[in-house]
């Protein structure tokens, strides 16, 4: 036997079971032979049919070669072989350079071929016969497996298959070129006429005569698929995202015959019904910025004979983003829906409160014209007239029968009204005041000012907000007073708001409400409520609130009367 080891090689008897090498020299650290048996040094084989090592040498690979009665073994430094019998060593080599070699075949006619780094060389009685220069292909230190049957010599390199006949030096290629698909062969070799390849995706197969043979429709295959230009997993179907829609795909077959006489048919349905066509090994078929959708590639081959294969295709579903889905635009269409509906309830809530508002505020008027119309009023004021009518003074019965029934007809005048003059305002307070001054007699001196407003006809204001106050100061204030009683009302114009003072010196509101009680303890001012209802009624309206302060006045502790104070904003006319 010959052995190849780390060591050297060894060339073992048959007959032995146990390997004792011999070293060359004494100092090898290797064990003795068993049985204390003899090893000739030089050798081949002793005396005693010993094992014998060859060369202390790294080896690569060896072969035996029985009608040459020669070893071949691959060193890390070259290739040598030995005489079987004679034990002579030679040293190959190529140009005064060693032959390097891996691997190891031997054909029928007793060439044994050797490949490695240097290429492919064959040798004949240890004579070179065969060296690279024959055929440049073969040159490649690619080689990566070797093979022989009959007188064809079968070569694995890295990109396909060399299958070459030393005898016609002809050289057949089976590469991606040529319909190989398959690359880094690992290992080949023939039976029965199949040629087996091992290949990182497992073993492939095929007839040595596959180049006579009648090329069926070629099958349609794919070699790669790039996203985005990054290969991807070859796959029947791909679901992608939006962003991912720039598609490259290579179309392949395998076909020996044809080669690169091969044409691809293409199409992408969904994008275009047309079919595109390219010769093989071109570019890849490109299709870039798709749009949302399904798509389906197709694809078929033909030979050089314009057989048309089988149509394969595979499915791409580019996947809208998700403000383009159904379910996006139902959430939109349900969110605007929910906002129109809650902007709509929001209305519909004002409206009603509005209409609410408006509904207490005309309450509110009715209850002012009540105020200002109360049975009392009218009764001390026909009392008056009564008077006036019983003294024959009926000049001054008619002047105030005339006032009386201006200050009516101006109240029911201005209650539809949602704003009035300002001096429709003030006049309907003069008519009061000259009524009630029929009561107070002499004693009363009003002072009604609005001196330092320009234009009272282009301001407007609610109606009937002053006049419940002025009243209560009549009513509450000054009427219990004795004595001179004193009313101001004065109107003044300031930053787009009126300014309304009603001051007395009356008897103060905590006399007031002493002497309230003790007439009628479950009393209340009807004219102040209803003002002050109001007041809040059109501030829940307005932008601009209207603004009540009432002060009691006091003098050395002394309460000597009110002062109400009113901010109202302005509605100007042009």
């Amino acid at each position: 036997y010959l052995l190849s080891a780390g060591n050297g090689a060894f060339l073992i008897p048959k007959q032995r079971n146990t390997l004792f090498p011999t070293p060359l020299k004494q100092n090898y650290p290797l064990p003795r032979p068993v049985n204390n048996e003899t090893i000739f040094e030089n050798t081949i084989l002793s005396e005693k049919d010993g094992g014998i090592h060859l060369r202390n040498k790294r080896t690569q690979t060896n072969h035996a070669s029985s009608p040459n009665e020669r070893l071949w073994v691959s060193y890390t430094d070259g290739v040598r072989s030995y005489d079987w019998k004679s034990g002579s060593e030679i040293i190959h080599t190529y140009r005064q350079k060693p032959i390097f070699g891996d691997l190891f075949t031997e054909t029928p006619d007793s060439i044994i071929w050797v490949a490695g780094s240097t290429g492919l060389f064959g040798f004949k009685d240890s004579t070179i016969v065969f060296t690279p220069q024959k055929r440049p292909e073969l040159s490649s230190s690619d080689i990566t497996a070797l093979s022989s049957y009959g007188d064809k010599i079968l070569v694995g390199f890295n990109k396909g298959i060399y299958i070459y006949d030393f005898k016609n030096n002809d050289l057949v290629t089976l590469t991606r070129n040529d319909g190989f698909l398959y690359e880094n062969i690992r290992g080949i070799t023939v039976l029965n006429d199949i040629i087996y390849a091992l290949t990182p995706k497992g073993i492939v197969y095929f007839p040595m005569d596959f180049k006579e043979k009648t090329e069926a429709p070629l099958p349609a295959l794919i070699s790669s698929v790039k996203i985005n230009n990054q290969d991807t997993t070859i796959a029947q179907k791909y679901d992608l995202d939006h962003h991912r829609n720039n598609i490259a795909i290579r179309p392949e077959t395998i076909s020996f015959k044809s080669g690169e006489n091969v044409r691809f048919e293409y199409r992408l349905l969904g994008n275009s019904e047309t079919w595109f066509s390219k010769p093989r090994n071109t570019e890849f078929a490109r299709f870039n910025a798709l749009a949302p959708g399904e798509y389906a590639f197709e694809f078929r081959a033909i030979n050089e004979d314009g057989i048309v294969g089988e149509i394969e295709h595979i499915i791409f579903n580019i996947r809208p983003p998700f403000y383009r889905t159904y379910w996006f635009f139902a959430i939109c269409l349900l969110s605007l829906l929910g906002i129109a509906y809650y902007f709509i309830r929001q209305n519909i809530r004002r409206t009603k409160t509005k209409l609410n508002l408006e509904k207490a505020i005309k309450t509110s008027e009715i209850k002012a014209i009540k105020a200002q119309m109360n049975p009392h009023f009218i009764f001390n004021a026909l009392n008056s007239m009564q008077d006036l009518i019983l003294e024959k003074d009926f000049r001054a019965a008619n002047s105030y029968l005339g006032k009386f029934s201006d200050l009516v007809r101006s109240v029911l005048s201005v209650s539809e009204k949602k704003y009035i003059d300002l001096d429709d305002e003030i006049r309907m307070l003069g008519l009061y005041l000259d009524l009630e001054s029929l009561r107070f007699g002499d004693s009363l001196r009003v002072n009604l000012d609005h001196s330092r407003i320009q234009s009272t006809e282009d301001i407007k204001i609610a109606p009937q907000l002053i006049q419940p106050y002025v009243e209560n100061a009549m009513k509450h204030g000054l009427l219990h007073k004795p004595g001179e009683k004193k009313l101001d009302v004065i109107f003044t114009k300031k930053d787009n708001f009126l300014n309304v003072m009603v001051q007395d010196n009356g008897v103060g509101r905590e006399q007031a409400r002493k002497i309230l009680e003790r007439r009628n303890r479950s009393h209340k001012s009807f004219s102040t409520g209803a003002g002050q209802k109001r007041i809040e009624l059109l501030n829940q309206l307005e932008e601009r609130k209207i603004e009540l302060k009432i002060e009691d006045l006091y003098e050395n502790g002394k309460a000597v009367g009110t002062r109400v104070s009113i901010r109202v904003p302005i509605h100007e006319t042009f």
